[in-house]
């Protein structure tokens, strides 16, 4: 009789601790599964692009000094990719700079000769023609100065073009001179590529060439990045086929802020343009990742009823899921981060 007491109250604690433990009902915010009629995915290989692509060139001739970044270093719009000598340059400025100054003393002198000549020539001192030699005199100092200027001007040019600056945010790829070496105007001097965001070149077959859009956002993936997906947007559609292939090529943008997507990367972009089939379709803010497999709570008699599902088509902000959730049914979309399976739940708004 004693054991079963015992036994019995040891059962009683154990249920008033369970009863202890239980979570209490956790509000959450939930959506009704739809079912709608949508097209399969069609997936194409697409070859990934800089955005932007540049051979910047030598704009003087001049022996190379210095490359101060390597290939392969990621470099900002303005900063240095190479120096040239400028020391015959700034000699001749110089130059050019010290003759300025004697010709405007020659120039100022002329100047005030005039103002004499001019009014003794008032008073019949001096003669017509000695008038006409003292203004010839300065208007060709004057005009010695403007050509003095304008040689100036561009060998201030040429200076400030020996350092050859980045036109843009890149990557460095290639240089096409080694330090000592000489270049001439519009020698190559390296290649930059921006990848700040990238274009993908898909060829698009005839046959769907007619159901894409520009403007339109496509799904992207690449096998060298597994298990991401990305957003991109139609930004080009070229009226003009390759004769050989009937293909027609699609552009399409994307954000690549942090540099994960590589020029010349096999790109996989999936465009809904295979035949229509009724899908079911979730928010996609419905859906929890556990241990890499997809999970969604369906609130079935009060609780939250944890199921594994397999997603597919994306629809705008919904997508198509596989499994035992049923169309009709309500699934959590805030506060399903929280909740624990069968816990008791209090649907505090239902969204579309």
């Amino acid at each position: 009789m004693q054991i079963v007491l015992t036994i019995v109250f040891i059962l009683t604690l154990s249920g008033q601790s369970l009863f202890a433990q239980a979570p209490p009902a956790a509000p959450v915010t939930v959506s009704v599964v739809t079912q709608k009629e949508v097209r399969k995915p069609v997936t194409l290989v697409g070859n990934v692009e800089p955005l932007r692509k540049s051979l910047v060139s030598a704009e003087i001739s001049g022996i190379v000094v210095d490359y101060p970044y390597e290939v392969g270093e990621y470099v900002e719009k303005g900063q240095v990719l190479a120096r040239q000598n400028a020391s015959k340059l700034k000699l001749l400025l110089n130059e050019a700079v010290n003759t300025q100054n004697e010709s405007k003393a020659r120039l100022k002198l002329a100047e005030d000769e005039l103002v004499r000549i001019n009014e003794l020539h008032d008073k019949g001192i001096v003669s017509k023609s000695q008038l006409d030699n003292a203004v010839s005199e300065k208007d060709a100092l004057a005009a010695r100065q403007k050509l003095l200027q304008s040689r100036i001007n561009q060998f201030q040019y040429d200076v400030s073009h020996t350092n050859i600056k980045a036109p843009f945010n890149g990557y460095i790829t290639m240089e096409y001179s080694q330090v000592g070496e000489w270049l001439d105007s519009g020698d190559d001097v390296v290649e930059l590529i921006d990848i700040d965001t990238v274009q993908i070149k898909v060829d698009m077959p005839e046959k769907y060439v007619h159901m894409v859009n520009k403007g339109e956002e496509v799904n992207i993936t690449f096998n060298s990045l597994p298990g991401k997906e990305f957003a991109g947007k139609i930004v080009s559609i070229v009226p003009q086929a390759d004769p050989s292939s009937r293909a027609f090529p699609v552009k399409i943008n994307l954000a690549n802020e942090d540099h994960v997507i590589k020029s010349s990367m096999s790109a996989r972009v999936s465009f809904l343009l295979g035949e229509t089939v009724e899908v079911k379709l979730v928010p996609k803010d419905a859906l929890t990742d556990s241990n890499g497999v997809k999970m969604l709570f369906v609130v079935r008699d009060g609780a939250a009823i944890p199921l594994p599902v397999i997603t597919g088509i994306e629809d705008e902000s919904r997508i198509q899921v596989e499994g035992e959730v049923n169309v009709g049914e309500q699934v959590v979309v805030r506060g399903n981060e929280r909740l624990q399976p069968m816990q008791p739940v209090n649907v505090t708004s239902v969204i579309e």
